[in-house]
């Protein structure tokens, strides 16, 4: 079991269900979900994670992946898949 691979999942998965848009409007906007309902609208498999808002709402994640992404490459894909099932 890579424990450090899992806690990457977990940070990863939270933040593409907590990520919030900043816009005028009191109501929340979950930018990500709103990626995923585009995705699925448009029969694409593909969602684009910004750097930007990663660093933002987790430097210390946005960190990580940058001097390891291919480690954990493929425990981010484990993340979007939990993300998609929570949906």
């Amino acid at each position: 079991r890579d424990d450090q691979g899992e806690e990457v999942r977990e940070r990863f998965l939270r933040f593409l269900l907590e990520y919030q848009s900043e816009q005028a409007t009191q109501e929340p906007n979950f930018f990500y979900r709103v990626a995923l309902a585009g995705a699925v609208d448009n029969d694409s498999s593909t969602i684009f994670v910004d750097y930007k808002h990663l660093s933002s709402y987790d430097w210390e994640l946005a960190g990580v992946l940058e001097v390891e992404y291919y480690r954990f490459e493929p425990f981010l894909r484990k993340a979007i898949v939990d993300y998609v099932a929570e949906f």
